[in-house]
């Protein structure tokens, strides 16, 4: 992948972090294409970029510091993929802190700009 289009999607990684810990929900969805679908070990998918807002809104009001690790990355034209880390803040039940973590690994896609945006996510939680 070419070092410009790895900046990219580290400037688009921190955007949605960035969106997390203001607690935009739209911010954290607007990487994601209008079509964009996330699977995720969490609930049924969310398909389309206004079911995705919608699922963070609750997140974002739930978990604090969202924090991400680029692991791997590659393209080849206008696909690519990506593996990274996440963890945030969150109290549980009885409102001791913990750290949630788990992987991502997402599909992009370049789009007429020559950006990128999310066409898939797969999250997969660690065990707490």
């Amino acid at each position: 992948m070419q070092a410009s289009a790895r900046a990219t999607v580290e400037a688009m990684i921190q955007s949605y972090c960035d969106g997390f810990n203001a607690k935009n929900a739209a911010g954290c969805a607007a990487i994601y294409r209008p079509d964009g679908v996330i699977h995720s070990s969490y609930g049924p998918p969310l398909v389309g970029r206004e079911a995705i807002r919608e699922a963070h809104v609750g997140m974002v009001a739930e978990e604090r510091n969202k924090r991400m690790t680029l692991l791997e990355i590659d393209a080849a034209g206008d696909l690519g993929w990506f593996v990274l880390r996440y963890e945030a803040e969150h109290d549980d039940e009885s409102g001791m802190e913990k750290t949630h973590r788990g992987t991502n690994l997402s599909v992009i896609e370049r789009e007429t700009d020559g950006g990128w945006s999310i066409r898939v996510s797969s999250l997969s939680g660690d065990p707490e």
